[in-house]
């Protein structure tokens, strides 16, 4: 019953629109971020395909894209991060 927010950054060569369907029945909003990988899709392609799905902000990269999820999802909420490998890595780093 947690509030749910997804960061979500992707390939140039992935679909977002699987992964989205299975997880934004689960969430109560987005960020959309772009990694530094050259191959990242941008962060406003991405929030407009995640816009289909559910309702979106935009990160300027990873990090900030975090703190504004966070910020989202409040002290009792949680945050999913997905997409790519490079957009999981730099939240790991």
């Amino acid at each position: 019953n947690k509030k749910l927010i997804l960061v979500i950054g992707m390939l140039q060569n992935h679909s977002p629109r699987p992964v989205l369907r299975a997880l934004a029945p689960l969430c109560s909003g987005a960020v959309a971020v772009n990694s530094q990988s050259p191959r990242a899709v941008p962060a406003e392609d991405m929030e407009r395909a995640v816009s289909e799905f559910l309702s979106c902000k935009r990160g300027k990269d990873v990090q900030s894209g975090l703190a504004l999820a966070k910020e989202m999802a409040g002290k009792d909420g949680a945050v999913i991060v997905t997409g790519s490998f490079y957009t999981i890595g730099e939240v790991k780093s």
